[in-house]
């Protein structure tokens, strides 16, 4: 896979979340959370842009890191079946209807975050030793939304109020804030 390959399958994840909302009345996409897909792939293909760094566009990354897909794939796969389980999202047992607005955080959802943050933290080493101004006062410039994101999840897991109406789902911020961070990184 090339590093032109990564880049364009991220793009492609990030503009998933609102393409599913246009169909998301197909039985399919009922069943199917339309952000979990992203959620766990973005932060993985961040990680292999990230390694891609200052490679020529013809670099073939290692075959080991198909590793990286294949853990992103088991957790997707414990989200998506989360219903005959509840290891991810947790609900009342006398609930008629589950809901977004009453639920509770199992262990795999733990695993799926510590997941998210471990491949923001390596794509975000990488890119600050892959930088170009290795001395520059722009350095640590990706930090800043790295740690708005960390924020962003922190203030989501307690359940503020207000989070999603001003920054909107944590698919779309944690999207825009990779990108920031990608930019920041390779434009200063």
């Amino acid at each position: 896979m090339s590093v032109r390959t990564h880049g364009d399958s991220c793009s492609s994840l990030c503009g998933l979340h609102s393409q599913v909302h246009l169909v998301k009345s197909l039985p399919m996409c009922r069943q199917m959370r339309q952000k979990d897909l992203p959620m766990l792939f973005v932060p993985m293909l961040a990680l292999l842009i990230a390694m891609s760094l200052g490679k020529p566009d013809e670099y073939k990354l290692p075959k080991s890191v198909w590793l990286l897909s294949a853990v992103s794939g088991v957790l997707l796969i414990l989200v998506l079946t989360n219903d005959l389980h509840h290891l991810v999202f947790t609900f009342p047992k006398d609930a008629d209807v589950w809901s977004d607005a009453d639920h509770g955080y199992g262990v795999c959802y733990f695993a799926v975050i510590a997941w998210q943050v471990l491949c923001a933290v390596a794509a975000l080493i990488f890119m600050l030793f892959k930088c170009r101004l290795k001395n520059g006062k722009h350095r640590y410039l990706p930090v800043i939304p790295f740690a708005i994101s960390l924020a962003y999840l922190a203030l989501n897991y307690v359940g503020t109020p207000w989070l999603k109406h001003l920054f909107g789902d944590v698919t779309a911020f944690q999207s825009l804030m990779y990108m920031l961070g990608f930019d920041s990184r390779l434009y200063s």
